[in-house]
């Protein structure tokens, strides 16, 4: 009955992996086997999944809360980040939006902690919504792309933000 139990918690796709299994001891033995040892291919796995992180149409609380759950994985495995290396890890992952709080960050010779950076990408998530709520627009406020044609028939962008920064 505990056998039967056991393979009910299971979710569809795992349950396959377990279904030969004889004895309640046997599928502990291949679960722990499969996801309690942490294999050097799963914490580089996860490495990667956060270099790739970027907050594109993610509200802030979201793009942090994906980065600190893959991090708490890494540390479950025994791999945490460095508070640092987590630092780069969310403000690399941020666009030109959020340049100014970036460079604040890196600016600093004490790290920030990661409650008073989530701060301050909050407020400037709040001032990003509240310049496109006046201007009307939902494009992002450094989309202000003006092109002009080459010489040679092709287009030169130059972009500007509203933010004071300019991009050649």
């Amino acid at each position: 009955m505990l056998y039967s139990s056991l393979i009910g918690t299971l979710t569809l796709n795992i349950q396959p992996m377990v279904a030969r299994a004889l004895t309640m001891r046997d599928i502990w033995l291949t679960l722990s086997n499969t996801y309690g040892k942490p294999s050097r291919g799963h914490v580089k796995q996860l490495k990667q999944q956060l270099k790739r992180c970027t907050k594109g149409t993610q509200s802030v609380t979201e793009y942090m809360r994906g980065i600190f759950a893959k991090a708490d994985q890494l540390a479950l495995l025994g791999s945490p980040l460095d508070h640092e290396d987590l630092l780069d890890t969310i403000t690399g992952g941020l666009g030109d939006d959020y340049r100014a709080v970036v460079e604040m960050v890196n600016g600093r010779d004490v790290p920030i902690s990661l409650e008073e950076l989530h701060e301050k990408l909050l407020n400037r998530e709040n001032d990003i919504t509240a310049i496109e709520e006046l201007s009307g627009s939902s494009v992002p406020v450094t989309a202000n792309n003006t092109q002009t044609r080459s010489q040679r028939g092709g287009f030169r962008g130059n972009q500007a933000s509203r933010g004071g920064y300019r991009n050649n």
